[in-house]
C-alpha cells in the first residue's frame, strides 16, 4: 500500500505540473493560434475566457498548494515567495488589468486613438506579468523536484 504521505505529494506535484503547463500551452500556443486562425475580436473574446478560466484554476491550485505545505511568507521558504508572487500576479492581471482591458474593447476604440495606446499599454503589461507568473511556475516546479530528490 502506498502511504497517504506520497499520494498527497504525488497529487500536489501533479496539480502544479498541469497548472504551469496550462499557462505555457495556453499562452504560448493556444492564443498565437486563435489570433492566427480567428479575426482579432472573436480571438480576443475566446483568450480572454481561457485566461479568465486559467487564473481562476490557479488561484485554486495555489491557495490549496499552500494551505496544504502551510506554507506562508513569514516562513519565507522559497517555494512560499514564489507560489504567494504568483498568486498576487494572478489577483493584478484577473482584476487590474483583466476588467479595464475588457472595458477598452467592448467600447470600441479607433486605430492610433489614445483608447488604443492605453489598450496596448494594459496588455502588454498584462502579458509581461503572465510570462513572470509562467516562469516563477516552472523555477517552483524545478525547485519542489530538486527538494524531492534530496
Amino acid at each position: 500500500m502506498i502511504p497517504r504521505a506520497c499520494l498527497w505529494s504525488a497529487s500536489e506535484r501533479i496539480l502544479l505540473a498541469l497548472w504551469i503547463g496550462a499557462l505555457w500551452t495556453v499562452g504560448l500556443v493556444v492564443a498565437p493560434v486563435l489570433f492566427a486562425e480567428l479575426d482579432r475580436h472573436t480571438a480576443g473574446t475566446i483568450a480572454g475566457i481561457l485566461f479568465r478560466y486559467l487564473n481562476f484554476a490557479g488561484l485554486c491550485i495555489g491557495g490549496f498548494l499552500l494551505l496544504r505545505n502551510r506554507l506562508s511568507v513569514a516562513r519565507a521558504t522559497a517555494p512560499a515567495i514564489l507560489l504567494v508572487l504568483m498568486l498576487l500576479s494572478i489577483l493584478i492581471n484577473e482584476f487590474g488589468f483583466a476588467p479595464e482591458i475588457a472595458a477598452l474593447r467592448g467600447a470600441g476604440f479607433a486605430e492610433g486613438s489614445e483608447a488604443a495606446a492605453r489598450f496596448g499599454r494594459l496588455h502588454g503589461a498584462a502579458s509581461v506579468l503572465y510570462l513572470i507568473n509562467a516562469l516563477f511556475g516552472v523555477t517552483l516546479l524545478a525547485i519542489w523536484e530538486r527538494q524531492r530528490r534530496t
